[in-house]
């Protein structure tokens, strides 16, 4: 390096985190991740399985070890998606600002952290731990229909800061519309009916190779966590 040169200022990082129980991983997931990539311009995505979804009984839960495997081979191919097992290692009730500031503390102040879900969660923020506090940890970006206006947020309006509001309306990302579920896949499966281009080939083998999902669904394993 010549004398007086400088090394450039490296860009901040954009993570992205994706968290679910993931009772299965679905193409879904893997779509609003990749459109939220492109959407924010993040550098990574984060897929956070929850080891015990708050206000959830764990019991009807597909153990964490086939979720985690499951999620390993659906992201495998994509070079910006990665696992982050820290609430399965943490156990007890996953809760979103335990992890939220887990990971500030992990990546520092310059990494801008997006927390990634679903119009459908937007109600149940304010019953979140700290709820108020997430957003000085995160952005918030919510997945919505395109088109769609959410009146949703009209009732976060009295229970979190208008900072709070102002960043979630900032970060409302329209997203591909996925009629798939993981309630749906599971019941397939139960009645014998193809989830083939509903998950990943890989964990569609995974699934039918260790028979998962052949009792009755419960009702505690959909795509996003509820509860914070």
């Amino acid at each position: 390096m010549n004398a007086g040169s400088t090394v450039p200022e490296r860009s901040p990082e954009r993570v992205g985190i994706l968290g679910g129980t993931f009772d299965p991983v679905h193409i879904g997931h893997l779509i609003v991740a990749r459109e939220m990539v492109e959407a924010l311009s993040l550098t990574e995505v984060l897929f956070l399985p929850a080891r015990e979804p708050p206000h959830k009984a764990p019991s009807g839960l597909t153990p964490a070890e086939h979720r985690l495997a499951m999620l390993r081979l659906a992201i495998a191919s994509e070079p910006l998606f990665a696992l982050d097992e820290r609430e399965l290692r943490r156990g007890g009730k996953s809760y979103t600002f335990d992890t939220l500031r887990s990971l500030r503390e992990e990546r520092g102040p310059r990494t801008e952290l997006f927390f990634l879900i679903g119009a459908d969660t937007l109600p149940e923020l304010k019953t979140w731990r700290r709820a108020p506090e997430l957003f000085g940890l995160a952005h918030f970006a919510t997945a919505v229909r395109p088109g769609c206006l959410l009146s949703r947020l009209e009732e976060l309006r009295d229970a979190l800061p208008p900072e709070a509001i102002a960043d979630l309306e900032a970060h409302c990302i329209p997203t591909t519309p996925i009629g798939v579920s993981s309630t749906t896949i599971r019941a397939n499966i139960l009645q014998g009916r193809s989830i083939r281009h509903m998950v990943p080939r890989e964990v569609e083998t995974y699934i039918r190779a260790r028979g998962l999902y052949r009792a009755a669904p419960s009702e505690t394993g959909e795509e996003q966590r509820h509860g914070g």
